[in-house]
């Protein structure tokens, strides 16, 4: 092969990279379809997301405040959840130790439910859903 054909070949190559990541990009149906209340500061995944078996929840809130997960009806065990107190970040996954021990493909549902730890109380909810693949 000369050299000509084999650059021909390379720059087809990255023009097709390049669509096929455009076009995952375009497709993709998650994203934020409404403001976070203003304690929350980040889920994950975001609601409408379509992800895959192994993912975990994610949820930052501000710090000073304690969070109720529940996920498709079920109250999640405060010690299934992974919490760092100083960011907010609570963190949960399923497993063989935790009330769900897999995610099923389909529709989830997160609520969160949240109060303020000191001071005068700010509680609030918030639910989304997601698919898993």
């Amino acid at each position: 092969m000369d050299d000509r054909r084999a650059r021909i070949l390379l720059i087809a190559l990255g023009l097709l990279f390049v669509a096929i990541v455009l076009a995952a990009v375009a497709l993709n149906e998650g994203g934020d379809a409404e403001p976070l209340p203003e304690a929350v500061e980040r889920v994950s995944p975001r609601p409408g997301d379509a992800v895959i078996p192994q993912s975990e929840i994610v949820v930052d809130m501000q710090a000073g405040y304690d969070l109720q997960i529940v996920v498709d009806g079920l109250i999640l065990s405060g010690d299934e959840v992974e919490v760092s107190t100083a960011t907010g970040v609570h963190r949960w996954a399923p497993s063989d130790d935790n009330t769900i021990t897999e995610w099923v493909p389909g529709t989830h549902t997160v609520v969160i439910r949240w109060d303020k730890v000191s001071g005068l109380p700010d509680r609030g909810s918030y639910s989304w859903s997601f698919r898993v693949q």
